[in-house]
């Protein structure tokens, strides 16, 4: 079982590389990943049905926190794991650059909101189980609906913070899996460039010749003679002769 590279665009010469694995290892890799995220949306839609029938039997603080938990994981497993399988498994992201980022602040988001509840449901049970007759005093409506509100808005600002302030996320998530022919604004805001298929060759085959007209041996890169042309102009303007440039003497 060999993988194969092609193009995540055929039609596009410089499309990024597609890493085309076999049939079999796909297949089972799509059966594994839609077992994984269907479970995650069906197990979750399956404890807000109950937590809804059992809204009086259950304290409502943990009821609320566990409610709102379930809901951010139906939308793991519904929005952001069918887009991460196909990415991972077809080494391509086909939905372009503005909804990759999107999605890549959605992932961040629900991941740190995630992180939240289970924080505040520890701090819920803790106080259950070491301070059973203070809780109903302590978890109240308000302070369930100021966890609740405090898991989401803290996951917002650290989520949109990690994103914003840090560019590599977002390149990481999106750039390697995209077109810079179809994606233009890639490069311009990354500022990097793409691996692109056979760009080691193309860029060998039109690459301009070294001058070798100093000697036998070829002569320095167009770049490092540029910049001692700078410099040998500098030192004649300022001083009117060269002080051992490149072993040249007045």
């Amino acid at each position: 079982m060999r993988e194969s590279t092609a193009l995540c665009y055929d039609s596009l010469n410089n499309s990024c590389p597609r890493t085309v694995y076999p049939l079999t290892l796909r297949l089972s890799l799509y059966f594994l990943f839609t077992t994984i995220f269907t479970l995650t949306m069906s197990g979750n839609l399956l404890v807000i049905f109950v937590i809804i029938l059992s809204q009086n039997h259950l304290p409502t603080a943990t009821n609320h926190l566990i409610l709102s938990l379930s809901l951010a994981g139906v939308l793991i497993g519904g929005f952001v794991m069918p887009h991460s399988m196909m990415r991972s498994i077809e080494t391509c992201w086909y939905f372009g650059l503005i909804f990759c980022e999107f999605h890549t602040t959605v992932d961040v988001v629900l991941c740190n909101t995630t992180v939240w509840h289970l924080s505040f449901i520890s701090v819920d049970r803790y106080l259950a189980i070491f301070h059973p007759l203070r809780y109903r005093n302590l978890m109240t409506k308000k302070t369930g609906a100021a966890m609740i509100t405090s898991s989401w808005g803290l996951a917002l600002v650290f989520g949109f913070a990690i994103v914003i302030s840090n560019p590599e996320v977002k390149i990481r998530k999106c750039a390697p899996y995209l077109s810079p022919a179809s994606n233009p604004e890639v490069l311009s805001e990354y500022g990097r460039e793409l691996p692109l298929a056979g760009s080691s060759r193309a860029g060998r085959d039109r690459a301009p010749p070294r001058n070798t007209s100093w000697g036998s041996t070829p002569g320095p890169p167009p770049r490092a003679r540029s910049r001692l042309v700078r410099v040998v102009a500098v030192e004649v303007l300022s001083e009117g002769w060269v002080q051992d440039v490149g072993g040249v003497h007045p």
